[in-house]
């Protein structure tokens, strides 16, 4: 009967024990699925994050183009302007040595 009742009570500790490790995975599982869910959250904001950031960059390369365009315009114009510049200078050096 002490058998019995010694295997009995060993049963019941180790039944208490495998709830009590059962409670505790439990647990731990909940806390990892949080932290995922928190991990989820940062991925997505980050992502969100990048995304603008890569439309800032291309519409800033996109001004920095049109810009660069208007510099080779605005360059052009002035080296025609110092050409005819330099033509009208000819011109009147002409002009006072026909004088």
């Amino acid at each position: 009967m002490t058998f019995v009742l010694l295997g009995i009570v060993l049963l019941y500790v180790a039944i208490i024990f495998l709830v009590w490790q059962l409670g505790k995975l439990s647990k731990e599982n909940k806390d990892s699925l949080l932290m995922i869910q928190d991990q989820e959250t940062k991925i997505a904001a980050q992502e969100d994050h990048l995304k603008k950031t890569l439309e800032i960059m291309q519409d800033l390369a996109k001004k920095m183009h049109i810009q660069q365009e208007v510099l080779d315009q605005t360059t052009a114009r002035l080296n025609q302007v110092e050409f005819q510049n330099a033509e009208l200078v000819r011109i009147l050096q002409n002009q006072q040595s026909s004088h």
